[in-house]
């Protein structure tokens, strides 16, 4: 008999500690759900934000690009035969490397 009362003892502790882990498993997925809906606000609004400082980054570069191809078709406007000679340099010293002999 002492057997049948030790059986039924470890049978009601279990099912103590099932009705226990389900209460607990509700807890958690609740409070997972509502972590991940924190999570996946935080980064929506990081994407947003990044892709406007990408879009402000770009605008400005390109604005960068603008003003400098500016500046050197005056400075080549104001004195071409330098960039002429410089161009000329260039394509020698390409020359003279590309026509050396490889033995």
């Amino acid at each position: 008999m002492a057997e049948h009362a030790e059986d039924t003892r470890v049978k009601d502790a279990l099912e103590l500690l099932n009705s226990y882990a389900k209460d607990k498993r509700g807890e958690l997925q609740d409070l997972l759900s509502n972590k991940y809906s924190n999570l996946k606000s935080v980064v929506g609004n990081v994407g947003a934000r990044l892709q406007s400082d990408a879009a402000d980054i770009y605008g400005t570069g390109k604005e960068k690009a603008k003003q400098i191809a500016h500046d050197v078709d005056e400075s080549v406007h104001q004195n071409p035969w330098a960039y002429i000679g410089g161009a000329a340099l260039g394509a020698l010293i390409i020359g003279y490397m590309l026509g050396r002999s490889k033995k």
